[in-house]
Protein backbone atom coordinates (compact mmCIF):
# COMPACT_ATOMS: atom_id res chain seq x y z
CA UNK A 1 0.00 0.00 0.00
CA UNK A 2 1.72 3.42 -1.08
CA UNK A 3 2.32 5.95 2.22
CA UNK A 4 2.38 9.67 1.60
CA UNK A 5 3.37 11.80 4.24
CA UNK A 6 2.61 15.55 4.33
CA UNK A 7 4.38 18.13 6.49
CA UNK A 8 5.47 21.26 7.49
CA UNK A 9 8.88 20.98 6.59
CA UNK A 10 11.51 18.23 6.13
CA UNK A 11 13.15 18.61 9.06
CA UNK A 12 15.31 15.79 10.89
CA UNK A 13 12.44 14.13 12.89
CA UNK A 14 10.08 13.66 9.68
CA UNK A 15 13.32 12.49 7.85
CA UNK A 16 13.70 9.92 10.88
CA UNK A 17 9.66 9.30 10.77
CA UNK A 18 9.94 8.34 7.04
CA UNK A 19 13.13 5.67 7.38
CA UNK A 20 11.15 4.53 10.32
CA UNK A 21 7.63 4.04 8.75
CA UNK A 22 7.57 2.36 5.01
CA UNK A 23 6.74 6.14 3.39
CA UNK A 24 6.63 6.02 -0.65
CA UNK A 25 6.69 9.76 -0.63
CA UNK A 26 6.69 13.73 1.39
CA UNK A 27 5.43 16.87 0.09
CA UNK A 28 5.82 19.88 2.09
CA UNK A 29 2.98 21.82 3.50
CA UNK A 30 0.84 24.00 2.08
CA UNK A 31 -0.70 21.62 0.38
CA UNK A 32 -0.78 21.61 -3.51
CA UNK A 33 -4.21 19.52 -4.61
CA UNK A 34 -2.30 19.32 -8.28
CA UNK A 35 0.55 17.68 -6.83
CA UNK A 36 -1.30 15.31 -4.68
CA UNK A 37 -3.37 13.98 -7.49
CA UNK A 38 -0.10 14.10 -9.86
CA UNK A 39 1.74 11.72 -7.11
CA UNK A 40 -1.58 9.21 -6.62
CA UNK A 41 -2.18 9.31 -10.12
CA UNK A 42 1.59 7.79 -10.94
CA UNK A 43 1.39 5.62 -8.18
CA UNK A 44 -1.58 3.97 -9.39
CA UNK A 45 -0.67 3.69 -13.00
CA UNK A 46 2.54 1.84 -12.08
CA UNK A 47 0.67 -0.51 -9.43
CA UNK A 48 -1.78 -1.39 -12.80
CA UNK A 49 1.70 -2.01 -15.12
CA UNK A 50 2.73 -4.04 -12.16
CA UNK A 51 -0.52 -6.21 -12.21
CA UNK A 52 -0.37 -6.21 -16.26
CA UNK A 53 2.93 -7.49 -15.86
CA UNK A 54 2.47 -10.10 -12.88
CA UNK A 55 -0.18 -11.61 -15.80
CA UNK A 56 1.73 -11.85 -18.81
CA UNK A 57 4.85 -13.79 -19.82
CA UNK A 58 8.29 -11.28 -19.98
CA UNK A 59 9.60 -13.12 -22.81
CA UNK A 60 7.17 -12.67 -25.68
CA UNK A 61 4.35 -10.89 -23.86
CA UNK A 62 1.44 -13.69 -23.93
CA UNK A 63 -0.61 -14.12 -20.92
CA UNK A 64 1.09 -16.40 -18.67
CA UNK A 65 -0.49 -19.77 -17.18
CA UNK A 66 -1.86 -17.99 -13.77
CA UNK A 67 -3.77 -15.57 -16.05
CA UNK A 68 -4.27 -18.12 -18.39
CA UNK A 69 -6.17 -20.03 -15.75
CA UNK A 70 -8.47 -17.24 -15.22
CA UNK A 71 -9.21 -17.79 -18.94
CA UNK A 72 -10.15 -21.03 -18.94
CA UNK A 73 -12.61 -21.09 -16.07
CA UNK A 74 -14.68 -18.10 -17.03
CA UNK A 75 -15.03 -19.48 -20.88
CA UNK A 76 -15.33 -23.10 -19.43
CA UNK A 77 -18.79 -21.55 -17.49
CA UNK A 78 -19.68 -19.27 -20.42
CA UNK A 79 -19.75 -22.26 -22.79
CA UNK A 80 -21.53 -24.57 -20.81
CA UNK A 81 -24.38 -21.47 -19.81
CA UNK A 82 -24.31 -21.21 -23.88
CA UNK A 83 -24.51 -24.90 -24.75
CA UNK A 84 -21.36 -24.18 -26.97
CA UNK A 85 -18.18 -26.15 -27.10
CA UNK A 86 -15.13 -25.12 -25.94
CA UNK A 87 -11.22 -26.29 -27.13
CA UNK A 88 -8.16 -26.17 -25.74
CA UNK A 89 -4.64 -26.84 -27.82
CA UNK A 90 -0.87 -27.31 -26.60
CA UNK A 91 1.63 -26.62 -29.20
CA UNK A 92 5.45 -27.45 -28.44
CA UNK A 93 7.93 -26.52 -30.29
CA UNK A 94 10.26 -29.93 -30.58
CA UNK A 95 13.44 -28.48 -29.12
CA UNK A 96 15.63 -31.80 -31.11
CA UNK A 97 14.26 -31.30 -34.12
CA UNK A 98 14.21 -26.96 -34.01
CA UNK A 99 18.12 -27.32 -32.50
CA UNK A 100 17.01 -24.41 -30.05
CA UNK A 101 19.14 -25.83 -27.67
CA UNK A 102 22.45 -25.26 -29.67
CA UNK A 103 21.04 -21.95 -30.20
CA UNK A 104 22.57 -18.80 -27.74
CA UNK A 105 20.28 -17.12 -25.67
CA UNK A 106 19.69 -14.33 -27.57
CA UNK A 107 18.46 -16.20 -31.32
CA UNK A 108 17.05 -18.60 -28.97
CA UNK A 109 14.76 -16.02 -27.43
CA UNK A 110 14.09 -14.41 -30.81
CA UNK A 111 12.53 -17.92 -32.03
CA UNK A 112 10.35 -17.95 -29.82
CA UNK A 113 9.21 -14.28 -29.64
CA UNK A 114 8.54 -14.28 -33.67
CA UNK A 115 6.56 -17.53 -32.87
CA UNK A 116 4.66 -15.46 -29.90
CA UNK A 117 3.12 -12.78 -32.75
CA UNK A 118 2.62 -15.58 -35.36
CA UNK A 119 0.65 -17.11 -32.87
CA UNK A 120 -1.30 -13.91 -31.98
CA UNK A 121 -1.80 -13.29 -35.62
CA UNK A 122 -3.03 -16.50 -37.24
CA UNK A 123 -5.72 -16.43 -34.44
CA UNK A 124 -8.60 -14.73 -34.01
CA UNK A 125 -8.90 -11.92 -31.92
CA UNK A 126 -11.84 -14.14 -29.36
CA UNK A 127 -8.84 -16.78 -28.86
CA UNK A 128 -6.68 -17.01 -25.81
CA UNK A 129 -2.84 -17.74 -26.00
CA UNK A 130 -0.80 -17.74 -23.28
CA UNK A 131 2.84 -19.34 -22.64
CA UNK A 132 2.49 -22.35 -20.59
CA UNK A 133 5.94 -23.40 -20.63
CA UNK A 134 9.53 -23.30 -21.74
CA UNK A 135 9.11 -24.88 -25.23
CA UNK A 136 5.39 -24.62 -24.67
CA UNK A 137 2.53 -22.74 -25.78
CA UNK A 138 -1.39 -23.21 -24.88
CA UNK A 139 -4.56 -21.55 -27.01
CA UNK A 140 -8.36 -21.24 -25.60
CA UNK A 141 -11.10 -21.67 -28.78
CA UNK A 142 -14.54 -20.43 -27.44
CA UNK A 143 -17.32 -21.64 -29.30
CA UNK A 144 -15.10 -24.28 -31.27
CA UNK A 145 -15.01 -27.59 -31.04
CA UNK A 146 -11.76 -30.04 -31.65
CA UNK A 147 -12.21 -30.01 -35.12
CA UNK A 148 -12.08 -25.91 -35.67
CA UNK A 149 -9.66 -25.99 -33.13
CA UNK A 150 -7.24 -28.25 -34.90
CA UNK A 151 -8.37 -26.21 -38.07
CA UNK A 152 -7.00 -23.16 -37.06
CA UNK A 153 -3.98 -24.84 -35.52
CA UNK A 154 -3.16 -26.08 -38.74
CA UNK A 155 -3.31 -22.57 -40.44
CA UNK A 156 -0.94 -22.10 -37.26
CA UNK A 157 1.46 -24.68 -38.67
CA UNK A 158 1.40 -23.60 -42.19
CA UNK A 159 1.99 -19.65 -41.45
CA UNK A 160 5.18 -20.65 -39.64
CA UNK A 161 6.82 -22.63 -41.95
CA UNK A 162 5.98 -19.81 -44.60
CA UNK A 163 7.59 -16.98 -42.28
CA UNK A 164 10.55 -19.26 -41.95
CA UNK A 165 10.94 -19.61 -46.19
CA UNK A 166 10.42 -15.92 -46.25
CA UNK A 167 13.07 -13.84 -48.01
CA UNK A 168 12.98 -11.51 -44.93
CA UNK A 169 13.40 -14.05 -42.29
CA UNK A 170 16.97 -14.16 -43.34
CA UNK A 171 18.78 -16.75 -40.80
CA UNK A 172 15.54 -17.27 -38.76
CA UNK A 173 15.22 -20.72 -37.05
CA UNK A 174 12.06 -22.70 -38.26
CA UNK A 175 10.59 -24.07 -35.76
CA UNK A 176 8.91 -27.76 -36.11
CA UNK A 177 6.02 -27.86 -34.17
CA UNK A 178 4.09 -30.47 -32.56
CA UNK A 179 0.08 -30.12 -31.21
CA UNK A 180 -2.50 -31.53 -29.35
CA UNK A 181 -6.20 -30.64 -29.44
CA UNK A 182 -8.78 -31.55 -26.86
CA UNK A 183 -11.99 -30.75 -26.28
CA UNK A 184 -12.67 -29.14 -22.67
CA UNK A 185 -16.01 -30.41 -20.46
CA UNK A 186 -17.92 -28.75 -18.15
CA UNK A 187 -16.40 -30.32 -15.56
CA UNK A 188 -13.00 -30.81 -16.29
CA UNK A 189 -10.24 -28.99 -14.63
CA UNK A 190 -7.57 -27.06 -16.93
CA UNK A 191 -4.75 -29.54 -15.58
CA UNK A 192 -6.77 -32.40 -17.08
CA UNK A 193 -7.25 -30.78 -20.18
CA UNK A 194 -3.42 -29.94 -20.62
CA UNK A 195 -2.61 -33.19 -19.71
CA UNK A 196 -4.93 -34.85 -22.23
CA UNK A 197 -3.64 -32.24 -24.88
CA UNK A 198 -0.06 -33.01 -23.86
CA UNK A 199 -0.60 -37.05 -24.87
CA UNK A 200 -1.76 -35.70 -28.11
CA UNK A 201 1.64 -33.90 -28.13
CA UNK A 202 3.61 -36.78 -28.33
CA UNK A 203 1.49 -38.21 -31.08
CA UNK A 204 2.07 -35.55 -33.18
CA UNK A 205 5.77 -35.41 -32.13
CA UNK A 206 6.65 -39.04 -33.07
CA UNK A 207 4.83 -38.51 -36.35
CA UNK A 208 7.98 -36.18 -37.87
CA UNK A 209 6.84 -33.02 -36.30
CA UNK A 210 4.60 -29.68 -37.50
CA UNK A 211 1.35 -31.85 -36.97
CA UNK A 212 -1.79 -31.35 -35.11
CA UNK A 213 -3.31 -34.71 -33.76
CA UNK A 214 -6.51 -34.42 -31.86
CA UNK A 215 -9.34 -36.80 -30.40
CA UNK A 216 -11.58 -38.17 -33.04
CA UNK A 217 -13.30 -40.26 -30.62
CA UNK A 218 -14.79 -37.20 -28.87
CA UNK A 219 -17.80 -35.87 -30.92
CA UNK A 220 -18.39 -32.74 -33.10
CA UNK A 221 -20.78 -30.56 -31.30
CA UNK A 222 -23.56 -29.64 -33.63
CA UNK A 223 -23.99 -26.01 -33.20
CA UNK A 224 -26.37 -23.15 -34.85
CA UNK A 225 -24.97 -20.15 -35.97
CA UNK A 226 -26.76 -17.30 -33.36
CA UNK A 227 -28.08 -14.08 -34.82
CA UNK A 228 -29.44 -11.16 -32.98
CA UNK A 229 -32.30 -9.16 -34.48
CA UNK A 230 -32.08 -5.29 -32.97
CA UNK A 231 -35.49 -3.91 -35.06
CA UNK A 232 -37.22 -1.86 -34.42
CA UNK A 233 -41.10 -3.40 -35.79
CA UNK A 234 -42.05 -6.61 -34.47
CA UNK A 235 -43.60 -7.37 -37.81
CA UNK A 236 -40.13 -7.17 -39.79
CA UNK A 237 -38.64 -8.98 -36.86
CA UNK A 238 -41.09 -11.82 -37.00
CA UNK A 239 -40.48 -12.15 -40.76
CA UNK A 240 -37.10 -12.39 -40.35
CA UNK A 241 -36.78 -14.43 -37.65
CA UNK A 242 -39.12 -17.34 -39.50
CA UNK A 243 -36.58 -16.62 -42.26
CA UNK A 244 -33.50 -17.34 -40.38
CA UNK A 245 -34.96 -20.38 -38.26
CA UNK A 246 -36.22 -22.08 -41.14
CA UNK A 247 -32.27 -21.75 -42.31
CA UNK A 248 -31.11 -23.58 -39.21
CA UNK A 249 -30.05 -20.09 -37.28
CA UNK A 250 -30.52 -20.11 -33.74
CA UNK A 251 -32.53 -15.89 -33.30
CA UNK A 252 -32.69 -13.76 -30.26
CA UNK A 253 -34.54 -10.11 -30.29
CA UNK A 254 -34.10 -7.13 -28.81
CA UNK A 255 -36.91 -4.14 -28.84
CA UNK A 256 -34.08 -1.47 -27.05
CA UNK A 257 -30.57 -1.01 -26.93
CA UNK A 258 -28.99 -0.83 -23.59
CA UNK A 259 -25.69 -1.52 -21.59
CA UNK A 260 -26.34 -4.65 -20.33
CA UNK A 261 -27.84 -5.51 -23.93
CA UNK A 262 -23.86 -5.08 -25.29
CA UNK A 263 -22.70 -7.25 -22.60
CA UNK A 264 -24.67 -10.05 -23.72
CA UNK A 265 -23.26 -9.84 -26.99
CA UNK A 266 -19.93 -10.28 -25.42
CA UNK A 267 -21.22 -13.15 -23.10
CA UNK A 268 -23.42 -15.06 -26.08
CA UNK A 269 -21.23 -14.66 -28.55
CA UNK A 270 -23.09 -14.60 -31.73
CA UNK A 271 -22.07 -15.21 -34.45
CA UNK A 272 -24.20 -11.38 -36.58
CA UNK A 273 -26.05 -9.15 -35.71
CA UNK A 274 -28.90 -7.92 -38.18
CA UNK A 275 -29.57 -3.94 -36.83
CA UNK A 276 -31.80 -1.22 -37.63
CA UNK A 277 -30.66 1.84 -39.07
CA UNK A 278 -33.30 3.63 -36.64
CA UNK A 279 -32.81 0.92 -33.20
CA UNK A 280 -34.14 3.15 -30.28
CA UNK A 281 -32.93 4.79 -28.66
CA UNK A 282 -30.08 6.75 -30.45
CA UNK A 283 -29.53 4.98 -33.78
CA UNK A 284 -28.38 1.65 -35.30
CA UNK A 285 -25.21 3.30 -35.77
CA UNK A 286 -24.45 4.00 -32.56
CA UNK A 287 -24.92 0.23 -31.73
CA UNK A 288 -22.72 -0.29 -34.22
CA UNK A 289 -20.23 2.01 -32.66
CA UNK A 290 -20.53 0.21 -28.90
CA UNK A 291 -20.06 -3.08 -30.32
CA UNK A 292 -17.05 -2.18 -32.14
CA UNK A 293 -15.50 -0.36 -29.00
CA UNK A 294 -14.76 -3.83 -27.94
CA UNK A 295 -11.82 -6.24 -29.68
CA UNK A 296 -13.46 -9.00 -29.00
CA UNK A 297 -16.32 -7.72 -31.39
CA UNK A 298 -13.94 -6.91 -34.14
CA UNK A 299 -14.79 -9.72 -36.56
CA UNK A 300 -18.18 -10.14 -35.58
CA UNK A 301 -20.76 -9.52 -39.05
CA UNK A 302 -23.04 -6.53 -38.48
CA UNK A 303 -25.76 -5.87 -41.06
CA UNK A 304 -27.89 -2.46 -41.52
CA UNK A 305 -30.96 -2.24 -41.67
CA UNK A 306 -31.69 1.63 -43.59
CA UNK A 307 -34.65 3.04 -45.25
CA UNK A 308 -34.27 4.19 -49.01
CA UNK A 309 -33.42 7.57 -48.19
CA UNK A 310 -31.65 7.24 -45.03
CA UNK A 311 -27.98 7.91 -46.54
CA UNK A 312 -26.26 9.20 -43.75
CA UNK A 313 -27.29 5.94 -41.94
CA UNK A 314 -25.70 4.02 -44.36
CA UNK A 315 -22.65 6.51 -44.17
CA UNK A 316 -22.33 6.29 -40.20
CA UNK A 317 -22.57 2.44 -40.09
CA UNK A 318 -20.34 1.70 -42.91
CA UNK A 319 -17.89 4.49 -41.29
CA UNK A 320 -18.14 2.28 -37.38
CA UNK A 321 -17.61 -0.91 -38.99
CA UNK A 322 -20.70 -2.25 -40.20
CA UNK A 323 -20.00 -4.94 -43.11
CA UNK A 324 -23.31 -4.56 -45.29
CA UNK A 325 -26.39 -3.25 -45.34
CA UNK A 326 -29.81 -3.60 -46.75
CA UNK A 327 -31.69 -0.65 -48.15
CA UNK A 328 -36.00 -1.32 -47.24
CA UNK A 329 -37.83 -2.87 -49.01
CA UNK A 330 -35.39 -5.57 -49.67
CA UNK A 331 -35.95 -9.31 -50.76
CA UNK A 332 -35.77 -11.92 -48.24
CA UNK A 333 -34.13 -14.78 -50.51
CA UNK A 334 -31.15 -11.50 -51.20
CA UNK A 335 -31.25 -10.98 -46.90
CA UNK A 336 -30.64 -14.74 -46.36
CA UNK A 337 -28.15 -15.25 -48.76
CA UNK A 338 -26.22 -11.80 -47.56
CA UNK A 339 -26.36 -13.65 -44.29
CA UNK A 340 -24.77 -17.52 -45.43
CA UNK A 341 -21.91 -15.24 -47.33
CA UNK A 342 -20.92 -12.76 -44.44
CA UNK A 343 -21.08 -15.92 -42.10
CA UNK A 344 -18.88 -17.50 -44.14
CA UNK A 345 -16.24 -14.92 -44.95
CA UNK A 346 -15.86 -14.30 -41.03
CA UNK A 347 -14.29 -17.87 -40.58
CA UNK A 348 -12.41 -18.22 -43.55
CA UNK A 349 -10.87 -14.81 -44.18
CA UNK A 350 -7.29 -14.64 -43.75
CA UNK A 351 -6.48 -12.21 -42.36
CA UNK A 352 -2.96 -11.19 -43.15
CA UNK A 353 -3.85 -11.40 -46.72
CA UNK A 354 -4.20 -7.46 -48.42
CA UNK A 355 -7.62 -7.28 -49.57
CA UNK A 356 -8.05 -5.88 -53.37
CA UNK A 357 -10.82 -5.23 -54.71
CA UNK A 358 -10.90 -5.48 -58.46
CA UNK A 359 -13.45 -3.62 -60.71
CA UNK A 360 -13.79 -4.02 -64.44
CA UNK A 361 -16.30 -4.21 -67.33
CA UNK A 362 -14.37 -6.53 -68.90
CA UNK A 363 -15.49 -10.03 -67.54
CA UNK A 364 -12.12 -11.73 -69.06
CA UNK A 365 -10.14 -9.22 -67.47
CA UNK A 366 -11.64 -10.17 -64.12
CA UNK A 367 -11.20 -13.63 -63.79
CA UNK A 368 -7.81 -12.87 -65.47
CA UNK A 369 -6.41 -10.99 -62.67
CA UNK A 370 -8.22 -12.46 -59.87
CA UNK A 371 -6.69 -15.74 -61.21
CA UNK A 372 -3.11 -14.22 -61.14
CA UNK A 373 -3.26 -12.92 -57.74
CA UNK A 374 -4.66 -15.75 -55.82
CA UNK A 375 -2.06 -18.01 -56.90
CA UNK A 376 0.57 -15.76 -55.67
CA UNK A 377 -1.23 -16.10 -51.93
CA UNK A 378 -0.48 -12.15 -51.26
CA UNK A 379 -4.29 -11.24 -51.90
CA UNK A 380 -7.67 -11.76 -50.93
CA UNK A 381 -9.21 -10.78 -53.99
CA UNK A 382 -12.70 -9.14 -54.65
CA UNK A 383 -14.44 -8.88 -58.11
CA UNK A 384 -16.80 -6.56 -59.39
CA UNK A 385 -18.35 -6.01 -62.50
CA UNK A 386 -19.02 -2.61 -63.43
CA UNK A 387 -18.66 0.66 -61.52
CA UNK A 388 -22.09 0.69 -59.53
CA UNK A 389 -20.84 -3.12 -57.71
CA UNK A 390 -17.64 -1.72 -57.46
CA UNK A 391 -18.84 1.45 -55.41
CA UNK A 392 -21.24 -1.18 -53.91
CA UNK A 393 -18.27 -3.33 -52.73
CA UNK A 394 -16.08 -0.45 -51.47
CA UNK A 395 -18.43 0.20 -48.98
CA UNK A 396 -19.70 -3.41 -48.13
CA UNK A 397 -16.24 -4.93 -48.09
CA UNK A 398 -13.97 -2.67 -46.49
CA UNK A 399 -10.75 -3.59 -48.86
CA UNK A 400 -7.24 -2.66 -48.33
CA UNK A 401 -6.86 -1.82 -52.34
CA UNK A 402 -8.80 -0.65 -55.21
CA UNK A 403 -7.42 -1.46 -58.62
CA UNK A 404 -9.51 0.13 -61.11
CA UNK A 405 -9.90 -1.12 -65.01
CA UNK A 406 -9.72 1.73 -66.95
CA UNK A 407 -11.53 3.22 -68.88
CA UNK A 408 -14.93 2.19 -66.62
CA UNK A 409 -18.05 3.17 -67.07
CA UNK A 410 -20.41 5.49 -64.80
CA UNK A 411 -21.55 4.84 -61.30
CA UNK A 412 -25.14 5.08 -61.85
CA UNK A 413 -25.98 8.89 -63.95
CA UNK A 414 -22.70 10.56 -62.02
CA UNK A 415 -18.93 9.68 -63.46
CA UNK A 416 -17.52 6.74 -61.38
CA UNK A 417 -14.33 8.24 -60.06
CA UNK A 418 -16.50 11.38 -58.54
CA UNK A 419 -18.42 8.86 -56.97
CA UNK A 420 -15.25 7.06 -55.64
CA UNK A 421 -13.84 10.18 -54.65
CA UNK A 422 -16.61 10.87 -52.05
CA UNK A 423 -16.41 7.28 -51.14
CA UNK A 424 -12.95 7.33 -50.23
CA UNK A 425 -12.89 9.65 -47.56
CA UNK A 426 -15.57 7.21 -45.52
CA UNK A 427 -13.58 4.38 -46.53
CA UNK A 428 -9.67 4.88 -46.52
CA UNK A 429 -8.69 2.78 -49.25
CA UNK A 430 -5.62 2.85 -51.57
CA UNK A 431 -6.55 3.41 -55.31
CA UNK A 432 -4.59 1.90 -58.55
CA UNK A 433 -5.73 2.28 -61.88
CA UNK A 434 -4.91 -0.02 -65.11
CA UNK A 435 -4.17 1.22 -67.91
CA UNK A 436 -2.08 1.43 -71.30
CA UNK A 437 1.21 2.76 -70.43
CA UNK A 438 1.42 6.48 -71.11
CA UNK A 439 2.40 9.62 -70.13
CA UNK A 440 -0.85 10.94 -69.91
CA UNK A 441 -1.91 7.81 -67.19
CA UNK A 442 0.84 8.44 -65.08
CA UNK A 443 0.08 11.51 -64.28
CA UNK A 444 -2.03 10.79 -61.10
CA UNK A 445 -4.10 14.95 -61.45
CA UNK A 446 -6.25 13.74 -64.33
CA UNK A 447 -8.16 11.97 -61.70
CA UNK A 448 -9.90 13.37 -58.28
CA UNK A 449 -8.50 10.12 -56.19
CA UNK A 450 -4.83 10.11 -55.05
CA UNK A 451 -3.37 7.56 -57.04
CA UNK A 452 -0.90 4.68 -55.96
CA UNK A 453 0.42 3.82 -59.31
CA UNK A 454 -0.65 2.34 -62.65
CA UNK A 455 -0.75 -1.05 -63.53
CA UNK A 456 0.09 -1.76 -67.31
CA UNK A 457 -2.39 -2.91 -69.73
CA UNK A 458 -2.85 -5.86 -71.35
CA UNK A 459 -2.40 -7.79 -68.41
CA UNK A 460 0.34 -10.07 -67.77
CA UNK A 461 -0.56 -13.39 -65.37
CA UNK A 462 3.16 -13.68 -64.81
CA UNK A 463 3.60 -10.42 -64.20
CA UNK A 464 0.12 -8.26 -62.91
CA UNK A 465 0.92 -9.75 -59.03
CA UNK A 466 4.56 -8.51 -58.71
CA UNK A 467 3.44 -4.73 -60.14
CA UNK A 468 0.79 -4.70 -57.49
CA UNK A 469 2.82 -5.80 -54.93
CA UNK A 470 5.93 -3.12 -55.78
CA UNK A 471 3.24 -0.17 -56.12
CA UNK A 472 1.90 -1.11 -52.72
CA UNK A 473 5.14 -1.69 -51.23
CA UNK A 474 4.07 -5.76 -49.96
CA UNK A 475 6.89 -8.07 -49.50
CA UNK A 476 6.53 -11.03 -52.37
CA UNK A 477 5.97 -13.43 -49.83
CA UNK A 478 4.20 -16.73 -51.41
CA UNK A 479 1.40 -17.98 -48.58
CA UNK A 480 0.12 -21.72 -49.21
CA UNK A 481 -3.10 -21.76 -51.10
CA UNK A 482 -5.94 -23.26 -48.72
CA UNK A 483 -9.04 -24.66 -49.89
CA UNK A 484 -11.36 -22.15 -48.26
CA UNK A 485 -9.37 -19.12 -50.58
CA UNK A 486 -9.72 -21.69 -53.48
CA UNK A 487 -13.48 -21.72 -52.68
CA UNK A 488 -13.66 -18.11 -52.21
CA UNK A 489 -11.66 -17.03 -55.41
CA UNK A 490 -14.76 -19.63 -57.16
CA UNK A 491 -17.18 -17.80 -55.14
CA UNK A 492 -16.31 -14.44 -56.79
CA UNK A 493 -15.35 -15.72 -60.33
CA UNK A 494 -18.73 -17.67 -60.95
CA UNK A 495 -20.79 -13.94 -59.65
CA UNK A 496 -19.43 -11.56 -61.99
CA UNK A 497 -19.45 -14.22 -65.01
CA UNK A 498 -23.26 -15.14 -64.10
CA UNK A 499 -23.81 -11.40 -65.18
CA UNK A 500 -22.05 -11.76 -69.00
CA UNK A 501 -24.64 -11.75 -71.56
CA UNK A 502 -24.94 -15.16 -73.03
CA UNK A 503 -21.85 -15.05 -75.82
CA UNK A 504 -22.78 -16.45 -79.40
CA UNK A 505 -22.28 -19.84 -80.73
Amino acid sequence: MPVLLLGERLDEALKEESRLQPADGFLEKPRDAAAIAQWVQSRLRRATNSVKSARRDPLTGLLNRAAFREHFMRFQSECAEANEPLALSILSVDNTRSGLSRLDEQPREEALQNFGLTLIKSLRATDVVARAGMYEFAALFPGEDQEGARRAIEKVIERNCASSRAPQAGDATPLVLASGVTLVTPTMSMDDAIAQADQFVYQASALGGNKVVSDRSQASVARQSRVLLLIRDQVTTGVLQQLLEKNNFHVTRLAQWNESAADDVIRKRYHLVVIDGQFPPAGGHEVVLTLRRDLRNSRLPIIMLVAGNAEMDVSLALTYGANDYLVRPFSPLAFVSRVHRLLSRSVSRDSDACRLLFVSDDVTSLVLVATALHQCGEFEVLLARGAEEGIERLQAEAPDVILVDTPIGPAGARPFWFVLAEKVGQNPVSVLVADRPTAATADSGKYPVAICGCVSKPFSPLKVAGEIETLLGLTQLRRPITKESQQNLNDEIHRVTRKAPPQPN
